[in-house]
């Protein structure tokens, strides 16, 4: 079930002393931040704050001013230009909302956890969508020993397997993933200069933003 917290109680989590009335856009975006873990200006500007003329960074540079939210500028694959996204400022704020902050490192970027949590729009935000971090014992026996960057289930009960390519994977690391997955609807988000192109078919669909 989506949490709804009091902004009272979101801005204690966050220590700020701003007077601020969330928006019924602000907790559409917060609630799929919780989602997603990030969020980018092009989702936040068509899907949460389309009937703004200037778009969604104004809005949500007042929610980091709350403490509610930070802004982020991810890097991008070589010929591409970085992109300015949102998430949640900290833990507490984060699991308010039943969210997280995403967990980036050595073999996570955030722009790979963007991708990631952009696949939830991409899918038409499914009612049940797990992040990596989230996946439980029965997700674990589904994918084996090749786990998936996300799993979501369509409107007809379909488990899909979501995959987030940086813009790195080779030929061959694409074509065995792919393998490990046989039988398992997929969906891989790519960057427009990836180095290889997803093949397709009919159990595979790949979009490249």
């Amino acid at each position: 079930m989506d949490k709804n917290p009091r902004t009272g109680r979101l801005l204690a989590k966050a220590g700020s002393a701003v007077t601020l009335r969330l928006s019924a856009a602000d907790r559409a975006f917060l609630r799929d931040l919780a989602k997603a873990l990030i969020i980018d200006t092009h989702i936040a500007d068509t899907v949460h704050y389309a009937d703004r003329l200037q778009g969604a960074r104004r809005r949500l540079d007042k929610l980091v001013a709350a403490g509610i939210l930070a802004r982020i500028e991810i890097g991008a694959p070589k010929g591409m230009k970085k992109t300015t996204a949102w998430q949640f400022a900290n833990k507490a704020v984060a699991r308010a909302w039943g969210g997280d902050v995403p967990g980036v490192g050595t073999n996570r970027s955030h722009y790979h956890e963007m991708l990631a949590g952009r696949a939830y729009f991409e899918l038409g935000r499914p009612a049940h969508f797990r992040l990596a971090h989230q996946f439980t014992r029965e997700d674990q026996l589904l994918f084996g020993g090749t786990a998936p960057d996300a799993i979501a289930t369509s409107a007809h009960g379909d488990v899909i397997f979501i995959e987030a390519d940086s813009g790195h994977y080779t030929k061959t690391q694409i074509r065995q993933k792919q393998q490990a997955w046989a039988g398992v609807r997929q969906f891989w988000i790519q960057p427009r200069k990836a180095m290889a192109v997803v093949p397709l078919s009919g159990r595979v669909s790949a979009i490249r933003v």
